[in-house]
């Protein structure tokens, strides 16, 4: 499969993250790795991606 696009979302509240990632989801977004936690101030982030349909 080709990725045909990238995103990451990023929240400094974890459950704005989940709402997000649920919502992209039903858009056909797929998660890629796990959720990961950056900066100092705690920012929640998760990368997002969408394939090429076969």
């Amino acid at each position: 499969m080709k990725i045909i696009a990238y995103k990451l979302v990023k929240f400094q509240i974890a459950k704005e993250l989940e709402d997000t990632v649920n919502v992209l989801i039903k858009e056909g977004w797929q998660p890629l790795g796990g959720v990961s936690i950056a900066n100092e101030i705690m920012d929640h982030c998760q990368a997002m991606v969408k394939y090429e349909k076969a």
